[in-house]
């Protein structure tokens, strides 16, 4: 008797690192908030530190995806999905790694044009990459925020798709990145 045929899914890689990936920049975007949220003070400092170490480690773990994707192409989303539905997903699939690639590389330069090191986890100081600059740092520090809100936007949306597929189709879409298994 031939075993029914279940949906492609993910490897245990690639969902082990889109599930580390997700945890971290939704830490990496409470600290955000909390840490403009909060008087200046030692929590205010945990939340920077918190904040600017996430974005160190989401920096390489976003090239490893990138580089996983190209090796190992998306899986194809079901033939009954609406064209303009598919191109949306990848168009907000791209604008996700572009942010998680220019957002803390430009959080990075925030810094250190804010002037010092970017402390990471508490255990080592990464040099400022320019010179102190107060004008630059505020000019970095809008464009690092807007794009902040333009990834809360994105994910919000990538999460609103995969709840549909996971709760609304139940296509197997959400469960090929959570279980690896079939509908």
């Amino acid at each position: 008797m031939e075993s029914p045929t279940l949906p492609p899914c993910y490897s245990p890689a690639h969902r082990a690192l889109h599930w580390i990936m997700a945890a971290a920049v939704i830490v990496l975007l409470a600290a955000a908030i909390g840490m403009n949220n909060v008087a200046p003070g030692p929590w205010m400092n945990r939340l920077y530190v918190l904040h600017w170490s996430l974005g160190v480690l989401v920096f390489p773990l976003v090239l490893i995806r990138i580089g996983m994707r190209f090796s190992n192409p998306p899986l194809p989303l079901p033939e009954d999905i609406p064209g303009w539905q598919q191109r949306l997903a990848v168009a907000n699939h791209a604008l996700l790694y572009a942010i998680l690639l220019v957002n803390p590389l430009l959080g990075y330069f925030t810094k250190s044009a804010f002037g010092g090191p970017v402390t990471f986890f508490w255990l080592v100081d990464l040099p400022p990459a320019i010179a102190k600059d107060q004008a630059l740092f505020e000019r970095l520090s809008t464009a690092h925020v807007i794009i902040g809100f333009v990834m809360i936007a994105a994910i919000a949306m990538h999460v609103a798709a995969a709840l549909y597929h996971g709760l609304i189709r139940r296509d197997g879409v959400f469960s090929r990145m959570t279980t690896g298994g079939g509908r």
